[in-house]
């Protein structure tokens, strides 16, 4: 499983053990990485990464998968995620940070030199 950044968005495998969720914070101790989730209903807990991979999937069933990638851009960097993955990203940042394009599917956050750094340290990128 490639590793996981905040806002990323977990569809349960079987919802009788887990509600959707995404991903509020990632922990490395340097022998495993674990991610803090926070549920549909609002419960916290913290996941390994085989947790994870058992009880959820990065996309839902019908949709395409889109990894996150990262271009510098004339300005600074840009971030494109899965429209639901923007969704949650918007929530846990200051919307001054950015500039967001919805481009359908994909969003794309278009973040200046001086604010990368926090940007992607918030992010866990």
């Amino acid at each position: 499983m490639k590793r996981l950044i905040v806002g990323q968005p977990l569809h349960t495998k079987d919802e009788l053990v887990f509600s959707n969720a995404s991903v509020i914070g990632v922990g490395n101790s340097g022998k495993s990485v674990t991610y803090q989730i926070r549920s549909v209903y609002g419960n916290i807990g913290i996941l390994t990464e085989e947790e994870v991979e058992q009880w959820f999937n990065l996309q839902p069933l019908n949709a395409e998968a889109t990894e996150p990638t990262v271009n510098t851009t004339a300005d600074g960097f840009s971030l494109t995620v899965a429209a639901a993955h923007a969704v949650n990203i918007k929530e846990f940042l200051p919307g001054d940070m950015y500039a967001y394009e919805d481009e359908g599917s994909r969003g794309k956050f278009n973040v200046g030199r001086n604010d990368w750094s926090r940007f992607s340290e918030l992010l866990c990128l």
